[in-house]
């Protein structure tokens, strides 16, 4: 099963603004609209599963907004070693009708696009997983130098609140942030006065506790 390890660092609004100074023009912008699929009695959750449905639009400074792609995204449980966050991931991509199919009627467990879900709903006795609830992320990707590439997050939850980060996602066939891509990020950091904060919970955890679930 194909393992994400990524790298995950907390900011604030002020931080955000320091480091977009240093980093200049984005290389990609997109708007994200992340909804989570499950049962509302969190079937999924309560075995460490997070099932995403994304749909990713272009954003441009006219707010012209295109949907560019929509992703089926199951997460396993995570774990932590040497700053990284690391926990399997599967994900499809899915068509705009699939969508609106989708944030309508639900997901039958079944037919899902992704082998492990489909052994779900068996195991679970359930058979339907709709959307629970959604946030939205504006990403701002960087090209850092030695082919380094750095999401700038910002997240706003339901209730209105907003989270920054920093994201750096490790290629599949590597297992480790090198000695040179720490220090090119550190050093970064430091020239904006940023402190180094690893965030040990994600979007979806994050978005959990706002709900109290």
């Amino acid at each position: 099963m194909p393992i994400e390890r990524e790298l995950k660092l907390g900011l604030n609004e002020t931080e955000t603004g320091r480091l977009t100074q240093l980093l200049g023009k984005p290389v990609d912008t997109a708007l994200q609209l992340n909804y989570y699929l499950d049962t509302p009695t969190g079937a999924l959750r309560r075995e460490a599963m997070m099932l995403r449905l994304r749909v990713e639009k272009n954003c441009c400074e006219t707010n012209t907004q295109t949907i560019r792609m929509a992703m089926l995204t199951l997460k396993g449980a995570s774990s932590h070693e040497d700053e990284l966050t690391i926990r399997s991931e599967e994900e499809v991509e899915i068509n705009h009708e699939d969508v609106d199919r989708i944030l309508a009627d639900g997901l039958a467990l079944a037919s899902a696009p992704i082998l492990s879900l489909r052994k779900v709903g068996p195991r679970l006795g359930i058979e339907l997983v709709f959307s629970q609830g959604e946030l939205t992320n504006l990403r701002r990707r960087f090209a850092l130098r030695d082919n380094l590439m750095l999401d700038l997050d910002r997240t706003e939850f339901p209730d209105g609140s907003v989270d920054y980060e920093v994201e750096v996602e490790l290629a599949d066939s590597t297992t480790t942030l090198s000695a040179q891509a720490r220090s090119t990020l550190r050093d970064l950091f430091n020239s904006a006065a940023v402190p180094w904060r690893p965030a040990n919970s994600g979007k979806f955890k994050r978005w959990l506790d706002r709900q109290q679930r």
